[in-house]
């Protein structure tokens, strides 16, 4: 690291034209190669700015591409569908039957069950007054025969 700041050193100084020439120069058993932040693929090379990017460039570059990302994600606007107010029309009135026939069913489950209760309730009733009458003519016939027919 020191090597390559003292060559960029003596390239802006002046002994060398091209920093990454001074450079490569020094690394003689390597070819020259054309690498992303090449000065000859740099855009926009002004001799007052480094043309190696640094941090900042790099925080720049990471938070476009997250936004790119971000971009992808982004829902779209949806196309709403033309038979969309039809469909929920049917829908609903699908929902309707549904509801009126089920209503109708528990209206009917409710009616039976009233009309077993008011079965059962009658067979009650009428056991109580068959065992009513039956108690009162047990009770004349004890009378009757404890007492028996004396007058006539």
């Amino acid at each position: 690291m020191l090597r390559r700041k003292f060559f960029l050193h003596i390239a802006v100084s002046g002994v060398y034209p091209d920093p990454f020439r001074a450079l490569e120069e020094r690394r003689s058993s390597r070819p020259l190669r054309a690498g992303p932040f090449h000065p000859t693929l740099l855009k926009n090379t002004s001799p007052l700015k480094n043309p190696i990017p640094g941090f900042d460039d790099r925080l720049k570059a990471s938070a476009e591409a997250k936004k790119a990302m971000l971009a992808k994600l982004k829902p779209k606007a949806a196309v709403q569908d033309p038979n969309f107010d039809q469909r929920h029309a049917e829908r609903e009135a699908e929902r309707e039957a549904i509801r009126a026939a089920r209503n109708a069913e528990r209206d009917a489950k409710k009616q039976a069950a009233a009309d077993a209760e008011a079965a059962r309730e009658a067979v009650a009733q009428k056991a109580r007054e068959e065992a009513d009458q039956a108690r009162r003519l047990s009770q004349r016939e004890q009378l009757m025969q404890m007492y028996g027919r004396k007058r006539r």
